[in-house]
């Protein structure tokens, strides 16, 4: 992983049925009368290889959400299986972006894409993910693990969190904050995206969670705030030390023989 704050960074170990990963579909629009939106969005999942097919394994971040998804009902307040299905997309394509750790985006071919093609394949889905998941909060409010449950609000953090609009992050921050203040939402998830929006805006981050891989397999954050006190205040946002968080970073994320 590059020293850079770019979208390939390490920043959230999501842990899932006892597996730690990064990170990070019912639903999706394959109904016979597609929209134009609809069509360019399918169009681009075909480009990076997605398949919403559960083979029954469970190893990563994307292999847990199209469970999910497979699991949710046809009809909840929720929409879950729409939400698995487009988290399981969004962390399927961090899992491939962590092949390329430590070089430019701009040098490699992501999905086999050259690079100009895949960032326009990528704004198309984070464009569609972006106006679906702003739809449903605006209607029904923050998916809290009070109205959602805990892998529903996992998997709307994650896709808030992957998406290059600081703007929009900064509102569903507030948003989240709100829903915390009412014992509905987690801190931790805020702790991350507290971070992440610092780091974007060339800001020390507050909680250590956003870094990178370095030398000897180690991870290391990005610039602290308040080095003296992280920890205490890690603690507040219910994480783990910086130590800890930074080993387990290091041994699933930054091994040259990691499995991923």
């Amino acid at each position: 992983m590059a020293n850079t704050k770019s979208e390939n960074r390490l920043g959230h170990p999501l842990r899932l049925s006892g597996v730690s990963l990064v990170v990070v579909f019912v639903g999706l629009p394959w109904a016979s009368a597609q929209t134009g939106a609809e069509q360019t969005y399918s169009r681009a999942l075909e480009k990076i290889g997605y398949e919403d097919t559960f083979d029954g394994e469970i190893n990563s971040a994307s292999d847990y959400f199209e469970y999910l998804a497979d699991q949710a009902g046809p009809e909840d307040a929720c929409n879950l299986g729409e939400l698995y299905k487009r988290a399981a997309i969004d962390s399927y394509m961090s899992e491939e972006l962590l092949k390329y750790r430590g070089q430019e985006l701009e040098e490699v071919d992501v999905f086999a894409l050259p690079p100009e093609e895949y960032a326009a394949v990528k704004d198309e889905i984070d464009h569609n993910h972006k106006r679906w998941l702003a739809g449903e909060v605006q209607e029904h409010g923050w998916f809290s693990k009070a109205r959602c449950g805990p892998d529903a609000e996992s998997a709307a953090f994650l896709m808030v969190q992957h998406h290059p609009d600081l703007d929009w992050q900064s509102s569903i921050l507030e948003m989240m904050e709100e829903s915390w203040r009412h014992g509905n939402t987690s801190y931790s998830n805020i702790a991350f995206l507290k971070d992440r929006i610092r780091i974007e805006q060339d800001r020390r981050q507050i909680y250590g969670t956003q870094g990178y891989c370095v030398g000897g397999g180690l991870w290391q954050p990005f610039e602290l705030e308040n080095p003296d006190k992280v920890d205490e205040l890690r603690a507040e946002a219910g994480l783990p030390s910086l130590d800890e968080y930074s080993a387990t970073v290091a041994r699933n994320f930054c091994q040259k023989d990691t499995v991923q």
